[in-house]
């Protein structure tokens, strides 16, 4: 008695390809190699870019020009921590909990496309500009955000389009 065991064709071709997926690894390392290049590009020009970028974000901040925020400007900031439970109403701490004084926490915030921000003064010891926004809303970004503060905002296609008029990059 012999026992057999049949195995079915594989369905290698009919598996579903998965957005963002690829066929093959030759696929893989062409899209990555396109990735790296649009990359080295786009450094090139913010390089290019970048002195007309300062002067620009120089001369808005002098004038009291706002800035249009384009992308999503994420940036850190340092705000009083608060407890989850305590909501403002009611009393969630105990005596000794509240004679203690709060402690600055570093957080993420984003600030939305459209927003039109306006400085409202320069922080020299946090090293900060404070941005009023059109609802009141005052926004601390630290100095070192400087490059996504020009670039998330209408800096970046102002200086943009002043290159591409006089031709020097496309």
């Amino acid at each position: 008695m012999k026992k057999v065991v049949r195995w079915e064709a594989p369905k290698i071709a009919s598996a579903k390809l998965v957005k963002g997926g690829y066929k093959s690894f030759h696929d893989m390392f062409k899209k990555a190699i396109e990735r790296e290049d649009e990359q080295r590009e786009a450094q090139l020009y913010l390089e290019k870019a970048m002195p007309a970028m300062l002067a620009l974000l120089e001369y808005k901040l002098a004038n009291a020009e706002p800035l249009l925020v384009m992308r999503p400007l994420v940036y850190m900031t340092s705000e009083l921590g608060k407890s989850e439970d305590d909501d403002g109403f009611y009393s969630t701490r105990n005596q000794d909990e509240k004679s203690s004084i709060g402690k600055f926490v570093d957080v993420r915030k984003v600030i939305n496309p459209g927003t039109q921000l306006m400085l409202k003064s320069l922080d020299m010891s946090l090293q900060e500009y404070v941005f009023q926004d059109a609802r009141g809303k005052e926004h601390a970004i630290s100095f070192e955000d400087r490059n996504n503060l020009m670039t998330q905002t209408s800096i970046f296609e102002e200086v943009k389009q002043f290159l591409a008029n006089r031709g020097e990059v496309k």
